[in-house]
């Protein structure tokens, strides 16, 4: 009943308009009907016009009782109240601005914002009471700037001479060539965060940024590139005990990094939560962050020929690296229950103790990528050699240990363009050589191993950890 009724509302946006424009209208008996009723009951006596003037408002007031705002309770009320009604062409126009192709699209509470912003409560302001330098307070909250210099115009935009003072028992309607938007709404206009604002399918991003305060300095950046999760992304992330504001930081660089500068960045780049990011362009195609993390649309720009701010669209929410490469280790050696790299990081620290500093070496800037054997892996490597890994000699532990890292942030995407024509890649002592169809490493002695595919890509601050089922010699 409700989605009816403001459907009626619409059309007396259409059929009112008609009347006021023809005074040999059929329509006139219609209004006549009409007389004594409220905007709500008037929308409903004149449902029989026909001027395709307002289908866009007709469809933006629909969705709004569809989804739940009540503007249409409002509007029933006493009152009086004065409607400023935006014809198709002004809403068409809107769309084009904020590079939308639909009201569908905008999210609800934004257009309930752009809706409510176009109705005066407590007052009937008929033309002949406007007066230039009045700022009426609108249902939305803020106020309009109405002025009479070459006829009546709100916010600048142009009250239709033939279409004003449209009179119902609590109110009055006008027609306006243009969309009237709130300045809660409109700082978001030609801005980086445009094409997410309007788009239901960032409403959750959106949301987030505004409720941790960052809308502010975000804007406020002039060269900035933001990395932007969909709805769906945001579902499917656990952000239980994490910092919101820190992590929507981390999808957000200073600087202007369009889908062609990738490959110039590199490899990686600061984010304005200052931990740097690593991006993959592969041969394959495509372009990903921190190894995982696809961009599936590029390049998206707020205003047309702006070459300074840019949003990538990416289909999961970025987690911020915990540590170096060392750190997790030692954090997984640490996890209860089942640590899965005690006897990797015993290897490290023995090796450290005994003058082979490795790990001071991956505590650097690296970027390194380490190909982590589990515990399993260390336990099994002891038993078919018999031998006690506490006894082996440093230069042999330092060497096997050496031969699982190599220099750079190489991604399980980044595999096919690391490998050489050998489908090798050197390692700090030795070269591995890739199956990438098996997923399996062979080392310098001929042994394979395989990576554990549901562990790769474990992204630290200063490169990239892979676990691997079988110790590596070189």
């Amino acid at each position: 009943m409700k989605k009816n009724i403001l459907y009626l509302l619409g059309m007396l946006f259409l059929t009112v308009g008609m009347v006021a424009c023809d005074d040999d209208d059929p329509n006139d008996d219609v209004m006549a009907d009409a007389e004594g009723s409220d905007i709500v009951e008037l929308a409903v006596a004149t449902s029989t016009g026909d001027n395709p003037e307002f289908t866009v408002l007709v469809a933006a007031l629909t969705r709004s009782a569809n989804e739940g705002a009540d503007l249409i309770s409002t509007l029933k009320s006493d009152g009086p109240f004065t409607v400023f009604a935006p014809t198709d062409a002004a809403f068409l126009e809107l769309l084009g601005v904020i590079g939308q192709t639909s009201l569908d699209d905008i999210p609800i509470d934004v257009l309930e914002e752009v809706l409510k912003y176009h109705v005066i409560s407590g007052a009937a302001v008929y033309s002949a009471d406007i007066t230039a330098g009045d700022s009426p307070a609108t249902v939305q909250g803020e106020a309009l700037e109405l002025a009479t210099d070459g006829g009546v115009t709100i916010n600048g935009a142009t009250v239709v001479a033939d279409l004003i003072d449209i009179e119902g028992t609590n109110g009055v309607i006008h027609t306006i060539n243009s969309v009237l938007v709130p300045s809660t709404v409109g700082k978001f206009v030609n801005t980086v965060l445009e094409p997410a604002y309007f788009n239901n399918n960032f409403s959750t991003l959106v949301s987030a940024v505004a409720e941790n305060n960052l809308v502010d300095a975000i804007l406020g950046y002039d060269n900035i590139t933001i990395f932007a999760p969909t709805n769906e992304a945001f579902a499917a992330a656990d952000l239980t005990n994490v910092d919101v504001s820190a992590t929507l930081l981390y999808h957000v660089v200073g600087a202007t990094a369009f889908a062609a500068d990738v490959p110039s960045l590199d490899g990686s780049v600061a984010s304005l939560e200052t931990t740097e990011l690593f991006f993959s362009t592969p041969s394959a195609g495509g372009v990903y962050i921190n190894g995982t993390t696809k961009v599936t649309a590029a390049d998206v720009v707020s205003v047309e020929g702006e070459t300074d701010k840019v949003v990538h669209v990416i289909d999961q929410v970025l987690t911020i690296p915990t540590g170096t490469v060392v750190d997790i280790a030692v954090a997984a050696s640490e996890a209860d229950p089942g640590a899965e790299f005690t006897l990797l990081v015993k290897a490290l620290s023995e090796s450290k103790e005994r003058g082979a500093d490795l790990i001071a070496t991956l505590s650097g800037a690296g970027p390194f990528t380490v190909f982590a054997p589990t515990d399993a892996a260390f336990t099994t490597f002891a038993n078919d050699n018999d031998i006690d890994l506490d006894a082996v000699d440093i230069t042999t532990l330092e060497n096997i240990l050496k031969h699982h890292v190599a220099s750079g942030a190489v991604f399980s995407v980044d595999l096919a363009d690391a490998v050489d024509e050998s489908n090798q890649i050197a390692s700090l002592n030795g070269n591995l050589t890739f199956d990438l169809t098996n997923l399996t490493i062979t080392d310098g002695n001929g042994g394979t191993s395989g990576l554990v595919s549901t562990s790769l890509n474990i992204t630290g601050t200063n490169g990239v950890i892979h676990v691997i089922d079988a110790v590596l010699e070189p």
